[in-house]
């Protein structure tokens, strides 16, 4: 049997998730649609279900994205992105970031 809340809080973003890797996998998308896409499943997410300060967990995913993103970069440790127009990163990295802490919580929250 199906449960609706898993799929409302967790299935539906790791699906999302999914569509998402293929795309920039296969490189059939630029990397403004990237974001923007990412943008708008971050707001698509919320408007279904939200969770009281999850706008902080998604800030506190994006800075950490950022941080360590752009640091491992620069200390050689990480890939040469094809489309990285944000120190060496793509933007919409560190929103995966943001979104993925969200993602995680709710998968958490719902185990729980």
């Amino acid at each position: 049997m199906i449960n609706i809340d898993f799929v409302k809080e967790v299935g539906l973003s790791i699906a999302i998730f999914i569509v998402f890797f293929i795309f920039q996998a296969k490189g059939v998308a630029s990397e403004k649609f990237l974001t923007f896409s990412v943008i708008l499943i971050a707001v698509i997410t919320a408007l279904i279900s939200y969770h009281r300060n999850e706008w902080m967990l998604f800030l506190v995913g994006l800075l950490l994205g950022i941080i360590i993103e752009v640091g491992t970069r620069y200390l050689g440790y990480q890939q040469t992105w094809r489309d990285a127009s944000f120190y060496g990163i793509p933007y919409w990295l560190p929103l995966i970031w943001g979104y993925g802490f969200v993602v995680i919580t709710r998968l958490g929250m719902f185990i729980l």
